[in-house]
């Protein structure tokens, strides 16, 4: 069977990630947290998938999650959380078998260790950071703001 991924949107402008067969364009399973808004998602291998982007906590005001979220495809449970960003996550990236990248609003471009969900490097922009790719050598993440801008973060392991 050959997988896909992409985002479903509801009414409600929460995201699930949905897998469906590509043969057959049928959906397989949709996984994901209630009331949350998936701005980014990257593959890791052909087993486990990257979310981000944000999740109203309650209806209090300002009260949001950030974390980055490492599922298992096959099942759709929850495998890790990634804490640290301060606003929403708009660009994942993964490096290597080891390492993934992250961009987000809180003008930020960071590096995690995917095992231990430790945040490696942090590195500081002047503007929301809503764009990311990783240099196939995984040598460099290269994060884009809205004006056009790009901003070149070395990963050093």
């Amino acid at each position: 069977m050959h997988q896909g991924m992409m985002r479903l949107d509801d009414k409600n402008h929460a995201a699930p990630i949905g897998v469906w067969d590509i043969e057959t364009g049928k959906e397989i399973r949709r996984f994901g947290l209630p009331e949350e808004s998936i701005h980014a998602a990257a593959l890791v291998d052909g087993r486990r998938v990257l979310s981000g982007g944000v999740k109203l906590l309650g209806d209090r005001p300002h009260s949001h999650d950030y974390t980055i979220k490492l599922w298992d495809l096959e099942t759709g449970q929850l495998l890790r959380r990634y804490e640290g960003h301060e606003s929403t996550v708009y660009g994942l990236g993964v490096v290597d078998a080891k390492f993934i990248v992250s961009a987000a609003a809180d003008h930020t471009l960071r590096l995690w260790d995917l095992d231990s969900v430790v945040q490696l490097e942090r590195f500081d922009t002047d503007t929301l950071m809503d764009r990311l790719t990783v240099t196939k050598a995984g040598r460099l993440a290269i994060g884009g703001d809205r004006t056009g801008r790009l901003h070149v973060m070395e990963i050093v392991r």
